[in-house]
């Protein structure tokens, strides 16, 4: 299996990651019309663009991909348990 296909399975398990989180349950991934309904009416349309384009594996806009890129980079640096998650399975940011 390529690198970007592995890559493209990446980004859409983020997506219902995130979906799953803004919704509050992991149910919301059987009923998506719902589950971004309740996204577009309670986060902000920046959020919605994220999990669109991350789920739906197409390409983000700049802004969108700089401020995930900025959120995961926080997260790396403050969560000590992230950070011993992806050096155990060898994942660099």
């Amino acid at each position: 299996m390529c690198v970007c296909c592995i890559q493209q399975e990446d980004l859409t398990s983020l997506g219902r990651v995130v979906l799953t989180l803004a919704n509050n349950s992991v149910h919301s991934l059987q009923n998506l019309n719902a589950a971004m309904h309740f996204v577009s009416r309670a986060y902000s349309a920046d959020l919605k663009n994220l999990i669109l384009s991350v789920y739906t594996s197409l390409s983000l806009p700049l802004s969108l991909s700089l401020s995930l890129s900025l959120c995961l980079s926080v997260c790396l640096s403050v969560s000590p348990v992230v950070q011993r998650t992806c050096a155990v399975s060898n994942v660099f940011y």
